[in-house]
Protein backbone atom coordinates (compact mmCIF):
# COMPACT_ATOMS: atom_id res chain seq x y z
CA UNK A 1 0.00 0.00 0.00
CA UNK A 2 1.71 3.14 -1.20
CA UNK A 3 -0.74 5.67 0.16
CA UNK A 4 1.10 8.26 2.23
CA UNK A 5 -1.88 8.79 4.54
CA UNK A 6 -2.30 5.08 5.37
CA UNK A 7 0.72 4.09 7.47
CA UNK A 8 1.26 0.43 8.36
CA UNK A 9 0.28 1.03 12.00
CA UNK A 10 -3.11 2.50 11.06
CA UNK A 11 -6.02 0.22 11.94
CA UNK A 12 -7.36 0.34 8.36
CA UNK A 13 -4.05 -0.42 6.65
CA UNK A 14 -4.67 -4.13 5.92
CA UNK A 15 -8.14 -3.39 4.51
CA UNK A 16 -7.07 -0.48 2.35
CA UNK A 17 -3.95 -2.33 1.19
CA UNK A 18 -5.94 -5.44 0.24
CA UNK A 19 -8.62 -3.46 -1.59
CA UNK A 20 -5.94 -1.47 -3.43
CA UNK A 21 -3.97 -4.58 -4.39
CA UNK A 22 -7.15 -6.11 -5.86
CA UNK A 23 -7.90 -2.97 -7.89
CA UNK A 24 -11.05 -2.23 -5.92
CA UNK A 25 -9.98 1.17 -4.56
CA UNK A 26 -7.69 3.87 -5.87
CA UNK A 27 -6.30 6.91 -4.22
CA UNK A 28 -7.50 10.41 -4.83
CA UNK A 29 -4.18 11.44 -6.37
CA UNK A 30 -0.49 11.71 -5.57
CA UNK A 31 -0.41 8.47 -3.50
CA UNK A 32 -3.10 9.85 -1.21
CA UNK A 33 -6.10 7.71 -0.21
CA UNK A 34 -7.99 10.21 1.99
CA UNK A 35 -8.62 7.54 4.60
CA UNK A 36 -10.53 9.83 6.93
CA UNK A 37 -12.53 11.57 4.21
CA UNK A 38 -16.04 10.90 3.07
CA UNK A 39 -17.08 9.19 -0.15
CA UNK A 40 -19.32 10.45 -2.92
CA UNK A 41 -22.27 8.46 -4.18
CA UNK A 42 -20.59 8.03 -7.56
CA UNK A 43 -17.37 6.74 -5.99
CA UNK A 44 -19.35 4.34 -3.84
CA UNK A 45 -21.01 3.06 -7.03
CA UNK A 46 -17.63 2.54 -8.72
CA UNK A 47 -16.22 0.64 -5.75
CA UNK A 48 -19.38 -1.47 -5.50
CA UNK A 49 -19.12 -2.42 -9.17
CA UNK A 50 -15.44 -3.32 -8.73
CA UNK A 51 -16.34 -5.60 -5.80
CA UNK A 52 -18.99 -7.30 -7.95
CA UNK A 53 -16.45 -7.80 -10.72
CA UNK A 54 -13.79 -9.04 -8.30
CA UNK A 55 -16.03 -11.70 -6.79
CA UNK A 56 -17.19 -12.54 -10.32
CA UNK A 57 -20.86 -12.09 -9.56
CA UNK A 58 -23.25 -11.25 -12.36
CA UNK A 59 -26.62 -9.60 -11.85
CA UNK A 60 -29.44 -9.85 -14.34
CA UNK A 61 -30.83 -6.65 -15.79
CA UNK A 62 -34.12 -6.08 -13.99
CA UNK A 63 -35.01 -2.69 -15.46
CA UNK A 64 -34.07 -0.31 -18.22
CA UNK A 65 -31.77 2.58 -17.48
CA UNK A 66 -33.43 5.94 -17.64
CA UNK A 67 -30.96 8.70 -17.15
CA UNK A 68 -31.17 10.60 -13.90
CA UNK A 69 -32.12 14.27 -14.07
CA UNK A 70 -28.52 15.09 -13.09
CA UNK A 71 -26.77 12.43 -15.21
CA UNK A 72 -24.59 15.11 -16.76
CA UNK A 73 -23.00 15.58 -13.32
CA UNK A 74 -21.88 11.93 -13.09
CA UNK A 75 -18.16 11.73 -13.84
CA UNK A 76 -17.19 9.75 -16.94
CA UNK A 77 -15.33 7.16 -14.86
CA UNK A 78 -18.52 6.42 -12.88
CA UNK A 79 -21.17 6.38 -15.63
CA UNK A 80 -20.89 2.67 -16.49
CA UNK A 81 -20.95 1.60 -12.82
CA UNK A 82 -24.00 3.75 -12.05
CA UNK A 83 -25.86 2.45 -15.10
CA UNK A 84 -24.99 -1.21 -14.36
CA UNK A 85 -26.01 -0.96 -10.71
CA UNK A 86 -29.25 0.80 -11.62
CA UNK A 87 -30.19 -1.72 -14.32
CA UNK A 88 -29.39 -4.53 -11.89
CA UNK A 89 -31.73 -3.10 -9.28
CA UNK A 90 -28.91 -2.54 -6.83
CA UNK A 91 -28.80 1.24 -6.90
CA UNK A 92 -31.59 3.79 -6.93
CA UNK A 93 -31.86 7.49 -7.31
CA UNK A 94 -34.01 9.91 -5.38
CA UNK A 95 -37.73 10.54 -5.70
CA UNK A 96 -37.04 13.72 -7.69
CA UNK A 97 -35.29 11.67 -10.40
CA UNK A 98 -31.78 12.73 -9.43
CA UNK A 99 -28.76 10.65 -8.44
CA UNK A 100 -26.73 13.35 -6.66
CA UNK A 101 -23.38 11.88 -7.70
CA UNK A 102 -21.28 14.42 -5.79
CA UNK A 103 -23.27 14.12 -2.57
CA UNK A 104 -21.79 12.23 0.33
CA UNK A 105 -23.00 8.67 0.67
CA UNK A 106 -24.57 7.72 3.97
CA UNK A 107 -23.75 4.65 5.99
CA UNK A 108 -27.32 3.49 5.38
CA UNK A 109 -26.81 3.74 1.61
CA UNK A 110 -23.61 1.71 1.89
CA UNK A 111 -25.42 -0.91 3.98
CA UNK A 112 -28.19 -1.05 1.37
CA UNK A 113 -25.68 -1.72 -1.44
CA UNK A 114 -23.96 -4.43 0.59
CA UNK A 115 -27.33 -6.04 1.35
CA UNK A 116 -28.33 -6.00 -2.33
CA UNK A 117 -25.06 -7.63 -3.36
CA UNK A 118 -25.15 -10.45 -0.83
CA UNK A 119 -28.88 -11.21 -0.87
Amino acid sequence: CNFTDVPRDRWSYPYVATAASKGIVNGVGDNFFNATGSITRQDMAVITKRVIDFVNKNFEESRKYTEFSDSSEIADYAKDAVEYLYKSGILNGFEDGSFKPQSTATRAEAAYLIYKIIS
